[in-house]
């Protein structure tokens, strides 16, 4: 998480919960349907300020299915024919637990309609699990007369895949963004908002091979993939709030 992201929304906090020119209002409790995920807040208002924070949640299921077929029809050697099939299956799933914390100013107050601007940072923690197995067929012959066929089946490593999908689901941004509310109770206030959405994730996979055993024929691999993401995205949604 680097620093200068969050930094920000660290200091309207700040300001907002330990300045002495503002006045303690109530909580304020806001339901937000319209953005992509149907979020719903706890505020504390100070006057033209008021922090907030929330819990989104997101499950995720998915079950995959990858296969490749492999014919050599001149065959490694004088007189051999190999065909050759592998199968990949994964079954996951996954729950997303999104705190979001942010701070709302009102630019008026004591009227109807109180325009606002707002500042939000979210992060994502990925609680994953993974399965699957991997498959190989295999025939082969020698002078048009079948040999014996190999098949294997092995469990997919599912703690590399674990690893890589928490590092992609761990995202964080911010929204940011203004509207207005216009107060028709008390307690009731009905608000519109539109705002810009930034995301980031990133994600590296790391992978090594070796066969030491063989001493004429030893041999070592190693990979690694990186990767990162930037999604930017405008929203509009609507907000139901309650002033306790």
């Amino acid at each position: 998480m680097r620093l200068s992201r969050v930094l920000p929304v660290f200091l309207c906090f700040a300001m907002a919960l330990c300045s002495p020119s503002t006045s303690v209002g109530g909580l304020v409790l806001t339901v937000k349907p319209g953005t992509s995920l149907q979020s719903a807040s706890l505020g504390l208002a100070r006057g033209a300020i008021t922090p907030y924070l929330g819990f989104d949640a997101v499950g995720i299921k998915v079950d995959a299915t990858t296969e490749e077929e492999y014919t050599d029809i001149w065959g490694w050697q004088p007189g051999t024919r190999t065909w050759e099939r592998n199968r990949t299956q994964v079954e996951g799933s996954a729950f997303l637990l999104i705190p979001h914390f942010g701070v709302k100013y009102q630019l008026a107050q004591g009227k109807k309609v109180r325009p606002h601007v707002y500042l939000e940072y979210f992060r994502a923690l990925a609680f994953v699990h993974a399965s699957g197995s991997e498959e190989s067929w295999t025939r082969t012959w020698q002078n048009n007369v079948e040999q014996d066929p190999d098949y294997y089946q092995n469990p997919l490593d599912s703690g590399k895949a674990e690893d890589t999908a928490k590092d992609i689901l761990a995202f964080q941004g911010v929204n940011l963004g203004a509207g207005a509310e216009y107060y028709f109770a008390d307690e009731f206030s009905l608000g519109g908002e539109y705002g810009l959405r930034l995301v980031f994730t990133s994600a590296e996979y790391k992978e090594s091979n070796s066969d030491p055993s063989d001493i004429e024929a030893g041999w070592s691999d190693s990979w690694k993939v990186e990767g990162s993401a930037a999604l930017r995205l405008s929203y509009a949604a609507l907000t139901l709030n309650y002033h306790f």
